[in-house]
């Protein structure tokens, strides 16, 4: 087909191009020219009109090349990279990893765990050696009691330290210094699980404190965290708690799990969504406009939505925003780079505002304070009950955990502000499950996990600034 290049000339076929030539010959030379398709200059010209075709194809792909809507591939890689936009390379899941165990026990690098509903598989980064100079998680144990004694313990930096005094036991060394770490040491828990063992949990999730071991306590078990990332490229998922087994026993590990999310890869970014992408970053070359700072926001690693809520007006908007503010949204991302980044394109005088605060430096080296939010877990529970359809085989011992597993699968592709609709659940079970007749699903939702809605065949909005989490042991499926 002919097409058109810059200067608007006509791109034209083989067959074309050859006819043009015969065209000219008969012109030239003699009408009858076209009827001697064996002549030997008949036959050199098809061939030439092979090669400019060729050529003409050659200046056609450079033209489209140049532009967003035609190019692909690495053109097109170029093509945004014009307005400093590069193509999302693909990315691997990756979390901290609570191993515990008893003290020297070692996990080498390339260790497999495996996401327990899904047997998605993630990688030790490095080996880990458990010891008693840090930890996660810690029992400690007396193994030695003596009378009028000091026994002490370092953590985090500060000392823990009592006198056993007269008639000492073991449960009254441990719990003098549960109430002294109890006073003196922040960021961590307690307990007694028995009157021979004292209990220490660091407080904050993915976070390790070091530790000084006095004489006379021992180390019954002890967790300490390592990062580890996901065998193959995409989101690959792995909710709380649910990296739970090691693919081979490794000795004197007890139990593995993430205490947190999984923070989720992706696959390399399709021509179709970096041309998407390039349209909505086009105005990162301006700033100062809530479009700027979106798109320079989601241009940053990990982050995996962000939309941004003005209040232009005089006056607190009914959300408590303050007058002539503005709230970022942001899923994913380090929040360091995210503050840096609203503070570079937002708006001279406009306030930020959200519920996460993290302190920049700007371009005087000055402290500038900036807000900005992440999206309200929305939890969801939800009962699937089904029929079976005679005329097809139910799968009696994996069919259930299928349904659930393919309603999660359906509700982990739920975004931000994404209501939740129960019957949008049926096609993905209906295509994972066989043998099912009919399917009536209910939801409910909490903000807390504590206080629950009544469940609800109809659709559950989710608000802007609102995000719905699914979890397999909040899915439960009765046969009815």
């Amino acid at each position: 087909m002919a097409g058109l290049t810059p200067a608007g000339l006509v791109i034209k076929t083989r067959p074309e191009i050859f006819e043009n030539i015969q065209s000219k010959f008969k012109t030239r030379i003699d009408p009858l020219w076209g009827d001697r398709s064996n002549n030997l200059i008949n036959i050199i010209a098809n061939v030439f009109a092979e090669e400019i075709s060729d050529a003409w194809g050659g200046i056609q792909g450079t033209y489209d090349a140049s532009f967003p809507m035609s190019a692909s591939g690495v053109s097109l890689d170029n093509v945004a990279d014009i307005v400093n936009i590069q193509r999302i390379a693909a990315s691997k899941s990756f979390t901290q990893l609570q191993v515990t165990g008893l003290v020297g026990a070692t996990v080498p690098v390339d260790t497999v765990v495996k996401v327990v509903d899904t047997g998605e598989r993630f990688l030790f980064s490095d080996t880990l050696v458990l010891s008693n100079t840090r930890f996660s998680d810690i029992t400690f144990n007396i193994t030695s009691v003596v009378d009028s004694t000091v026994y002490s313990l370092v953590i985090d930096g500060t000392t823990a330290s009592i006198n056993s005094g007269v008639g000492a036991t073991a449960n009254s060394i441990l719990t003098a210094l549960k109430a002294e770490i109890d006073s003196d040491v922040t960021g961590v828990t307690t307990s007694l699980p028995t009157s021979t063992t004292l209990r220490v949990n660091v407080t904050e999730n993915n976070s390790v404190f070091s530790l000084t071991v006095g004489a006379r306590i021992g180390v019954t078990s002890v967790s300490d965290l390592i990062q580890v990332v996901a065998q193959n490229f995409g989101e690959v998922k792995a909710p709380a708690n649910t990296i739970t087994e090691l693919l081979i026993p490794v000795a004197n590990v007890t139990s593995v799990t993430n205490l947190t999310p999984a923070t989720e890869g992706r696959l390399e970014e399709t021509d179709e969504e970096l041309r998407a992408r390039r349209y909505e970053s086009v105005s990162v070359i301006g700033a100062a406009t809530a479009q700027a700072i979106v798109s320079n926001v989601r241009n940053l690693d990990g982050v995996t939505a962000a939309f941004v809520i003005q209040n232009k007006a005089g006056v607190p908007d009914i959300d408590g925003r303050p007058s002539h503010s503005f709230e970022v949204v942001v899923e994913g991302g380090d929040e360091e780079e995210i503050a840096q980044t609203i503070w570079e394109y937002h708006p001279l005088g406009i306030e930020t505002t959200g519920s996460i605060s993290r302190t920049i430096t700007d371009e005087n080296g000055d402290p500038q304070s900036v807000e900005f939010s992440r999206p309200v877990v929305k939890y969801i529970k939800m009962e699937i009950d089904y029929t079976k359809y005679s005329e097809e085989t139910f799968n009696e011992t994996g069919g259930e955990l299928g349904i659930a597993q393919a309603a999660l699968a359906y509700g982990n592709t739920l975004n931000v502000g994404v209501d939740v609709i129960p019957k949008r659940f049926n096609g993905g079970i209906y295509d994972s499950v066989q043998g099912i007749d009919d399917l009536v699903i209910r939801i409910s939702s909490s903000l807390d996990e504590i206080t629950w809605t009544a469940f609800q065949t109809t659709r559950l909005p989710i608000g802007k600034t609102e995000c719905s989490s699914f979890d397999i042991a909040r899915i439960v499926v009765n046969e009815v």
